[in-house]
C-alpha cells in the first residue's frame, strides 16, 4: 500500500512539473482516476490491494472531485511516515506491544490478556474502554519480536487507540467495527513489520 500511494503521488507531481496537469482539484482528480484505471489494467501493484484500487476507481467515477483521491492518498502516506513508526524492514519488539498495553491501562482502559478467546465470549466493562487479547494468540505471536498477527478486541475510542499505537510505532488494521469473538468489541490487528494486507487506520 505504501508503494502504491508513493507512486501515485510521485507520478502526479511529475505530470504537474511537465505541465501536463494543473494544480487544481478537477485536474488532479481526473489524472488520478485515469492513472488508477491504467494501474488496474496493467496489474501494476500487489493483488492484495486490488480491491482498494477498484474501490477508489468506483469512487472517482461516481463522485468525481468529491472522491478526493489525492487527499486520501496523502493521508495514507502521512500515516506510514508518522515519526517513530516501525519501518517495513524492522521487527516489532515485545517491548513496544507491552508499552502500548501499559499506556492504555494508565489512561483508564481495561486491558485483559490472561484468558483464552477461542469462542464467542462476553466481557463486561461497565462503560470502561476495553482491550482484550487472547492469551494463546499473545503467546504464539510474541517471542522477543512479533512473529504473527496480534488480534486486539476493542470497545472504546478507537482514534485514541490508534494514536497511542502510533506513539509506540505501531499501525492498526481493522477487521470489524463491532462484531468479533468478544461481544460488542471490534477487531483490529497488528502485523509483523507493520505490513498489513489493507489500508491501516489513519493516524
Amino acid at each position: 500500500m505504501l508503494t502504491f500511494v508513493e507512486t501515485a503521488l510521485a507520478d502526479l507531481i511529475q505530470a504537474q512539473q511537465q505541465g501536463k496537469v494543473s494544480a487544481t482539484p478537477v485536474s488532479e482528480g481526473h489524472y488520478l482516476a485515469v492513472w488508477l484505471t491504467r494501474a488496474i489494467k496493467q496489474q501494476r501493484f500487489a493483488s492484495s490491494i486490488a480491491k482498494y484500487l477498484l474501490g477508489w476507481q468506483k469512487q472517482a467515477r461516481s463522485q468525481g472531485t468529491k472522491a478526493e483521491l489525492k487527499k486520501q492518498f496523502q493521508s495514507i502516506l502521512a500515516t506510514y511516515q508518522h515519526p517513530g513508526l516501525v519501518s517495513n524492514d524492522s521487527p516489532i519488539s515485545r517491548e513496544r506491544i507491552e508499552a502500548l498495553l501499559d499506556d492504555l491501562a494508565d489512561q483508564g482502559w481495561q486491558v485483559v490478556s490472561e484468558h483464552a478467546v477461542d469462542r464467542k465470549v462476553t466481557h463486561f466493562t461497565a462503560g470502561q474502554a476495553s482491550l482484550v487479547i487472547c492469551r494463546n494468540n499473545l503467546e504464539q505471536a510474541l517471542s522477543s519480536n512479533l512473529v504473527e498477527p496480534l488480534v486486539l478486541y476493542v470497545r472504546g475510542p478507537v482514534p485514541e487507540l490508534v494514536q497511542q499505537a502510533a506513539h509506540r510505532g505501531l499501525l492498526l488494521f481493522k477487521t470489524s467495527d463491532y462484531k468479533s469473538k468478544v461481544k460488542y468489541h471490534g477487531e483490529y490487528r497488528i502485523f509483523p513489520h507493520n505490513e498489513g494486507p489493507k489500508v491501516p487506520e489513519i493516524i
